[in-house]
């Protein structure tokens, strides 16, 4: 096994937060202390420097992540800004397969919000070491207590408190370090102008040893002892937690006022785990983010895992036939917001641009080997990949986490039984486990778009075939018969902001129609499918099983097939296509989720049979499947936290009921009353306009996607036409085609 280099010091963060959080401006005074900026942008006034988008400055929220590099003392801090409104969360999931490390900022005054339970359990699953900074403590109504016990409750107990504040609100001025024994002091809204005081605070230490002795044994040894634990110890015991995700540092600040910043700064160095990588071996990298640039063509965003890649570089990629397509390297970027230099070579660990890789797609792997990296491994993501080889034990099982609550493709399962070692090294696959964020989560909502001027259809088409290149979530779909483009979306206010992309990038003027709910389908029992795909000089067959996975487990493929019997080759071109396979059932031609679909046999043959040909075997070969099982349908459910004056409280509670909803007991806290639970998204997508017209605007409502649940009025949208999605019928089948004298023969 090659060593990893120890000598470069990198860590990919992730700031990430509920809208207005003060995510964006905790990245500008970040870049001002480490001397990126001249400057410091101001959200409100539209001149931050990583919301530079117009739709963004309008808005004053953050639509796009983006990505920025600074050094902070001897540690290259590579920088993604995130988005923090619900409606565009998939940038920031797709962000996370590039992360060492995330920081999870909370506001002093809002506290942990709907958005942030679902942004932490997205950290959890993709187990992201994660650093808590709650900002805004100069805010009027900021309660530290108040925010630790929403921490608790709603996020986790296992969060460690390093900083401590003496005065909030308008005279909060600064923190004590309780590691440092120093009290931090600003005198202005300067970030550099503060003064350290030496100030212990014993009694906050000692829980703050207490609770890293839960943890750690070696700590709770030495305390039990009465021993003297250095700052060193506590450091790296608290690191080695923290890298472990059984511990979650806090950290007090104000972005605003530039408070506690250079404290941020250090618990990133010093606290969070380092980018771990291999220098020597052959490059290899993942594709997390895609834009398309009118100059230059595909800019494709990439995490280092392995090797080194330089400028005219030649590497691989898998194209639409699943064959490994060379691709040379034509330039490399390393951008700060907006703005990019132009670099030689990205190296293990680094984020960066590359420029040329035409046939990149998010989620891809690529590679400079054409084995393994660069044909086996690609496009999968989740192989143990290391100097362009495959690496399989006698038997490997595999889990990767692809998608959250979302109820689509949450985990891919892949045996191979068979004593095939071809190579070695975990490094990668150590990453890369349990780490690929949802790139196929199910939206839940489908908006027809439309151009003001018809004439522009073709136009229109072309720019969000390039949309949907950028965030795959779309999902969009083209009737070519009704000239219909649809298009997959979260909430309105992604629609408004497509809206807008749409006539500032492309020049073209288009309405997105009242959406409906996205449906998804499951099964209800086992069942077997099969398929012969054998037209002239082309051979595949393929039978799998399919039974009922767990509520929210999404898609899980296994394959026990002994590569003697099937190539692996093939079994990767049949477990990709069996994610094809389900993007239609049988009821509506929604998505299928929520199932276990197990590779049962395959044949091939030597001279005639391509790898396309297992693609349309497996799809038919699963809609059999389907087509004999019990199909059922899911729709998707808002999680609502609803806040008004007592007098409103008996209103809500029977609007929610006739909505086919279920609310927590209510709290009450002094005249208002707040009201928690679940309720259909097909019922109440429109009833924050409607309770703030009831209340005068007094309302306080806060609804996210929580999961897909059993559909509560089944029949009625099965009777529904307008919820029937498109699909190509003749691949969407389970019909085989055998060869009889020379003849094909159709059988279902």
């Amino acid at each position: 096994m090659m060593e990893l280099s120890q000598n470069r010091k990198i860590i990919n963060v992730g700031l990430v937060a509920h809208v207005d959080a003060g995510k964006t401006t905790t990245t500008e005074q970040i870049m001002y202390l480490a001397g990126n900026i001249r400057k410091i942008g101001s959200v409100d006034k539209g001149s931050s420097h990583m919301d530079y988008c117009e739709i963004e400055k309008k808005r004053g929220i953050t639509v796009f992540s983006e990505q920025t590099t600074l050094k902070w003392k001897d540690t290259e801090i590579n920088l993604i800004d995130t988005p923090g409104h619900t409606d565009f969360s998939s940038e920031l999931k797709r962000s996370l397969n590039a992360l060492d490390a995330a920081v999870l900022i909370i506001s002093a005054v809002e506290g942990v919000q709907a958005h942030t339970e679902t942004i932490w359990n997205l950290l959890r699953e993709n187990k992201i070491p994660t650093l808590i900074f709650i900002n805004k403590l100069d805010r009027v109504g900021a309660d530290l207590d108040r925010i630790y016990s929403e921490i608790e409750q709603n996020l986790t107990r296992d969060f460690l408190c390093l900083h401590k504040a003496y005065k909030l609100e308008k005279d909060f001025d600064g923190i004590v370090d309780l590691l440092e024994d120093t009290y931090y002091r600003w005198n202005s809204y300067d970030v550099f102008d503060f003064e350290k005081i030496n100030k212990s605070e014993d009694e906050d230490k000692i829980k703050l040893i207490e609770k890293l002795a839960d943890k750690d044994d070696y700590i709770l040894e030495k305390y039990l002892n009465g021993d003297d634990i250095t700052k060193n110890e506590l450091v790296e015991h608290i690191k080695s937690n923290i890298e472990s995700c059984d511990l979650y540092p806090v950290l007090l600040g104000s972005s605003i006022r530039g408070i506690g910043i250079n404290n941020l700064l250090d618990g990133l160095c010093n606290m969070l785990p380092k980018a771990k990588e291999n220098l020597d071996g052959d490059f290899s990298a993942f594709i997390y983010k895609v834009k398309i640039d009118e100059s230059i063509g595909k800019l494709s965003y990439v995490r280092v895992i392995n090797g080194t890649i330089k400028v005219r570089d030649t590497l691989y990629v898998e194209d639409e036939d699943g064959q490994a397509a060379e691709e040379k390297v034509t330039q490399i970027r390393k951008y700060s917001g907006e703005k990019y230099t132009v670099v030689e070579k990205l190296q293990a660990g680094e984020i960066g641009v590359l420029c040329g890789v035409k046939n990149g797609k998010i989620g891809d792997i690529i590679g400079t080997e054409k084995s393994g990296t660069g044909y086996e491994c690609l496009g999968t993501g989740h192989k143990s990949c290391q100097n362009g080889q495959a690496v399989f034990n006698h038997v490997i099982e595999e889990k990767t986490q692809i998608s959250s609550q979302n109820g689509q493709v949450s985990s891919i399962q892949k045996q191979t039984v068979q004593n095939q070692t071809v190579g070695t090294g975990n490094e990668f696959y150590n990453f890369h486990k349990n780490r690929q964020a949802s790139l196929t989560s199910a939206s839940v909502l489908i908006s027809k778009v439309t151009a003001k001027n018809e004439e522009e259809l073709s136009q229109l088409l072309n720019a969000v075939k390039i949309l949907n290149v950028e965030d795959p979530e779309l999902n969009f779909t083209w009737n070519k018969d009704k000239n219909e483009i649809n298009i997959n979306v979260m909430g309105f206010v992604q629609m408004e902001v497509l809206k807008q992309i749409i006539k500032d990038r492309f020049n073209i003027e288009v309405e997105l129609e009242k959406p409906r709910v996205n449906y998804l389908e499951t099964i209800n029992k086992v069942s077997r499918g099969f398929c012969h795909f054998e037209p002239k000089k082309h051979y595949a067959e393929v039978e799998v099983e399919i039974e009922p996975n767990e509520r929210g487990k999404g898609v899980e493929f296994v394959s026990n097939l002994s590569v003697d019997i099937l190539p692996l080759q093939y079994q990767n071109n049949i477990e990709k296509a069996v994610f094809e396979a389900v993007k239609h059932g049988t009821l509506i031609g929604s998505s299928v989720t929520d199932i276990k679909i197990k590779l049962i046999d395959g044949k091939y043959h030597l001279e005639h049979t391509h790898g396309g040909d297992f693609r349309i075997a497996a799809i038919r070969a699963v809609q059999k499947a389907l087509s004999d099982n019990e199909n059922i349908l899911l729709e998707p459910l808002y999680s609502y936290k609803i806040t008004v004056d007592k007098e409103f409280s008996g209103k809500v509670m029977s609007d929610i009921l006739k909505m086919n909803g279920t609310f927590e007991d209510p709290i009450a806290n002094c005249d208002k009353i707040t009201i928690k639970g679940e309720v259909p998204i097909s019922t109440s997508m429109y009833y924050p306009i409607e309770i703030a017209s009831a209340t005068s605007g007094k309302a306080v409502v806060n609804m996210n996607f929580s999961r897909f649940s059993l559909c509560h009025n089944e029949d009625e949208v099965l009777a529904n036409t307008k919820n029937v999605i498109d699909k190509d019928e003749t691949l969407y089948n389970g019909v085989s085609l055998f060869r009889e004298k020379r003849k094909m023969k159709k059988v279902k």
